[in-house]
């Protein structure tokens, strides 16, 4: 791949539409949900946070960061970058092919309203051993046939800048942050006969950055050193294990079957710095910032997941017919914990002050969350003469909401032969659950959450010239809606009540139980419009010059759909939740209803 500089997954970031992210942490609900310093869960907060703002790998037509789905060889990629964000954690040697699906594409994918990657690993080739050695890296790949129908391929990376910074140290700057990785991919491919064959496979990385010290011999494990952005600290592992069955029982039908598990762990935290003005301001200005306390979270997430598909092949490849489904179960649990407290009365008041917060307290005592998604799926596509015709639907439902939902798709291509001319174009719907376990906690989000949704339509021209040359021009617009939003005004009001209605008929218990603010809602909608532009020249067979150039003009708006309260009625509205329960609340298109315990009625209007 052009520009990848050895690392083909990386193409994806060149390709129109698509624009990379910096990520820091992989579960950014947690990080916003710790009060750190004294930036407790404001009540007054008029916007707590940025629309699009979550952390993830890229954006993909203006959709979310966590909305794109990654594949490898048809298992989950759960992880696809390391830690600095621009390197990919599968060896380049390992990828046969890559399809990037941004526009209208396949019912057979769904769990996404932005857009799929789909990589291909080798599963014939030649013995091969190759061997990359630089200054800070090394990597490896090895593909061995052991018998004409059995292969198997190794290959494994590690970054290792500390080590060779370690050498210099008084050269590197203070605060600086070094990353340290490495990952491996195993498979084991067997063609049983001409019907069957068997895939073995098993990915995984681990990585770290950490803050490199001034004056001192680095180790990674033991380096206790201070840093006022441990918040960009990573310490993160992920490992896939997956099978991959094939039966081709004649030629034009075909099964493929998946099963994976994908096991991902996270590790962050965040420290609050004061000054201690106890014993004077000429003392703490000589002192300087002293770190009262070091909170931290330990996450990690465990997907299950399976996928049948049945093909056929029907008049000569004309006809396609495809069908199956997937289940997906994903076992999430984080659980804070306090890493360092500063014993000084001063900073005990403040790690106290903290801690007293509820979100932050929630974080604390943890919380396990499963939910499931089944998806099937059918699909027809005829392709005849350069005319291409495929339509398919599918059923998603996803069970904390209890809701089914389908997504018609349809694409078309039409190429004139005479003049290398195609035109193709496409609409569907797309659905995926909220992407990240602090929106459906019990305990710091809302398990009641519904599907976010997707509408993608695209339309295009694609023109071929001087017999290796193309030009190609797209335009498309995505709508957004129900999607996972921060929201201060939305409480639980409903179930609470009736959980206590029945408790205190039952005499079971009297005490009410908590009415909280649940977090988050499924009020945020939006858009995302644009043109892509791509010239390109093709492969040549034997060698020479290949790549392109692209160009993409887009705009992609936000819109939270709630109340834009002026500081009276925001006061009004605090003193009410402050000291009346919520009896009953209504959430519409336009208004949140409340109904308080002591009659009042509270309309507020949102910003539509």
């Amino acid at each position: 791949m052009p520009g990848t500089f050895g690392d083909s997954l990386k193409a994806i970031f060149n390709i129109p539409g698509i624009a990379p992210i910096f990520q820091n942490y992989n579960s950014s609900g947690f990080q916003s949900a710790m009060a750190i310093g004294l930036s407790r869960t404001a009540p007054n907060d008029k916007s707590p946070d940025i629309p699009n703002s979550q952390r993830g790998f890229l954006v993909m037509r203006g959709a979310g960061t966590r909305a794109n789905q990654f594949y490898y060889d048809g298992l989950p990629l759960v992880y696809p970058f390391h830690a600095d964000g621009i390197t990919s954690v599968l060896n380049n040697n390992t990828i046969r092919s890559l399809e990037v699906y941004s526009g209208t594409y396949s019912a057979r994918y769904g769990f996404a309203t932005g857009g799929v990657i789909a990589v291909e690993g080798f599963k014939k080739k030649n013995d091969s051993v190759v061997l990359n050695l630089n200054t800070f890296l090394v990597d490896g790949y090895v593909f061995k046939n052991i018998t004409k129908n059995l292969n198997v391929s190794v290959s494994g990376r590690k970054y290792y800048p500390n080590y060779i910074l370690g050498r210099i140290p008084d050269l590197v700057p203070n605060q600086t942050f070094v990353s340290d990785y490495s990952d491996y991919q195993f498979r084991i491919n067997w063609e049983i006969d001409n019907h069957n064959s068997l895939t073995v496979s098993s990915f995984g990385t681990k990585d770290y950055r950490h803050p490199f010290s001034t004056n001192k011999q680095y180790e990674p494990k033991k380096n206790t050193m201070e840093t006022l952005n441990d918040s960009l600290i990573v310490d993160r592992n992920f490992r896939t294990d997956g099978i991959q069955y094939i039966w081709k029982p004649f030629e034009y039908v075909s099964n493929t079957m998946n099963i994976s598990r994908s096991y991902f762990q996270e590790r962050i935290q965040n420290s609050t710095y004061f000054t201690d003005t106890s014993k004077g301001v000429l003392s703490a200005a000589f002192n300087g910032l002293q770190k009262a306390n070091t909170l931290g979270n330990d996450f990690s997430e465990d997907l299950r997941y399976f996928e049948d598909v049945m093909e056929f092949n029907l008049f000569k490849k004309i006809l396609k017919l495809k069908a199956g489904g997937q289940y997906r179960e994903t076992v999430s649990s984080f659980k804070g914990k306090v890493i360092y407290i500063n014993e000084n009365p001063e900073m005990l008041k403040i790690t106290q002050f903290i801690l007293s917060d509820p979100n932050t307290n929630a974080v604390m005592e943890g919380d396990r969350m499963v939910r499931r998604q089944l998806g099937y799926f059918s699909e027809m596509k005829l392709d005849y003469k350069g005319n291409v015709l495929s339509f398919g639907a599918r059923r998603d439902y996803y069970d904390l909401s209890r809701e089914w939902k389908t997504s018609p798709r349809l694409m078309f291509a039409k190429e004139i032969d005479f003049t290398k001319t195609t035109f193709f174009g496409g609409t569907g719907k797309f659905f995926q659950a909220p992407p990240d376990v602090s929106y459906i906690s019990k305990k710091i989000g809302n398990p009641n959450l519904k599907m976010e949704e997707s509408q993608h339509s695209n339309i295009g021209i694609e023109q071929k010239f001087l017999s290796s040359y193309s030009i190609k021009l797209e335009g498309y617009k995505n709508t957004f809606d129900n999607l996972a939003v921060r929201d201060n005004l939305i409480y639980n009001s409903s179930a609470a009540n009736i959980n206590n209605m029945v408790s205190y008929m039952n005499n079971q218990n009297t005490e009410l139980v908590l009415q909280r603010n649940v977090n988050y809602s499924n009020s945020m909608s939006g858009w995302s419009k644009g043109f892509e532009l791509m010239i390109k020249k093709e492969i040549p067979e034997d060698s020479g010059f290949f790549g392109w150039i692209s160009y993409t003009n887009s705009l992609t708006k936000r819109n939270r759909n709630q109340p834009n309260l002026k500081d009276s009625e925001l006061q009004a509205h605090n003193e009410l939740v402050a000291n009346h329960r919520i009896l009953y609340q209504d959430v519409s298109k336009d208004y949140y209803t409340n109904v308080y315990d002591n009659g009042s009625i509270e309309v507020l209007k949102k910003i539509v």
